[in-house]
């Protein structure tokens, strides 16, 4: 079984372009900086996460990964689900350092630097999503199944207390384990091979991820961000032409196709269409003819004559 590969949000993927990029005087650059980070360890952890499901000993099995569904009235959004024919397995995975703990309150906190951070018990998350499964599996016809909730700490560090004593919480090396126990002990079968297929299909055609849009959001001004090309590397630096190449001052690195991921990370902001003057802004450029140059490569959109006024750059977000 090929388990689906995580993917970025496309909020940590405006994050990624806009962070390196936003001034510090911004008024919400420590808000955006604390939640790129926030929405790159939660990418961190799924991704983990992914790893260890290739130790789940069955052949017959579905796996949707980052699945944002609305049931009764509000959406809900998956980590991980895996369908098996006897159980579903829900799986909300947190990236956590540190020693993680709950109160007598049911509150999840984390001790990590000398800092004890409170966090919205995962358990409840999971429990809400098993529900919200539930409810669309029952409107669409298909039978009744178990479905199992169950959380995941993935950090190499976390350790868990012992005030957690739900069996459905654990460290992500035990999910395949834990699994695997499950399903050696089950003996009905709710849902064969084509009923699989067919929840898959439905899921998928019920996903819906959700609309973002940052710039509008924040109001970010042309005026807020640093332009530029960003080393692909370093993320942090902005690169310098030199004869027909890019180059980081920082690690060294040349390239001389920069200029894609930059233009890239355009497309996720403001659109895939482009003309002279802005690709001179965007990428720190003050040439019109090395721009056109660097441009050309597009299909035109609109032009007047044989000046083209707008090139379009959707064959990047492809890549």
């Amino acid at each position: 079984m090929t388990y689906q590969l995580v993917r970025k949000t496309e909020r940590l993927l405006q994050l990624e372009v806009i962070v390196p990029r936003l001034k510090m005087t911004f008024p919400a650059y420590r808000e955006l900086a604390a939640q790129l980070g926030k929405d790159f360890a939660g990418y961190l952890g799924e991704k983990n996460l992914r790893y260890h499901f290739e130790f789940i000993r069955t052949r017959k099995v579905m796996h949707l990964a980052g699945l944002r569904l609305k049931g009764s009235t509000f959406f809900t959004q998956s980590d991980h689900l895996i369908a098996t024919p006897e159980i579903l397995f829900i799986i909300e995975a947190k990236h956590r350092k540190g020693l993680i703990s709950k109160n007598q309150h049911g509150q999840y906190l984390q001790q990590y630097s000398n800092q004890l951070v409170t966090f919205d018990n995962p358990e409840n998350q999971v429990e809400i999503q098993k529900q919200q499964l539930e409810y669309i599996l029952r409107q669409h016809g298909f039978p009744s199944a178990p479905i199992v909730p169950l959380v995941a700490f993935t950090h190499n560090t976390t350790q868990l207390d012992t005030s957690i004593t739900s069996a459905n919480v654990m460290v992500a090396q035990e999910v395949s384990f834990y699994i695997n126990n499950i399903l050696e002990k089950s003996r009905q079968q709710c849902y064969n091979n084509h009923q699989l297929k067919q929840m898959k299909t439905l899921l998928t055609k019920l996903h819906q991820p959700m609309a973002v849009d940052l710039v509008t959001e924040y109001q970010i001004q042309p005026s807020d961000l640093n332009p530029g090309v960003l080393c692909r590397d370093c993320r942090k630096v902005f690169m310098r032409r030199h004869y027909a190449t890019w180059t980081c001052p920082q690690c060294g690195l040349s390239d001389r196709t920069a200029h894609h991921l930059a233009l890239r990370d355009y497309t996720r902001l403001f659109g895939t269409t482009i003309n002279n003057r802005t690709a001179r802004w965007w990428l720190g450029v003050e040439c019109p003819t090395l721009t056109h140059r660097i441009l050309s490569v597009f299909p035109v959109v609109n032009q007047v004559g044989r000046k083209a006024i707008e090139y379009n750059l959707s064959t990047l977000t492809k890549t």
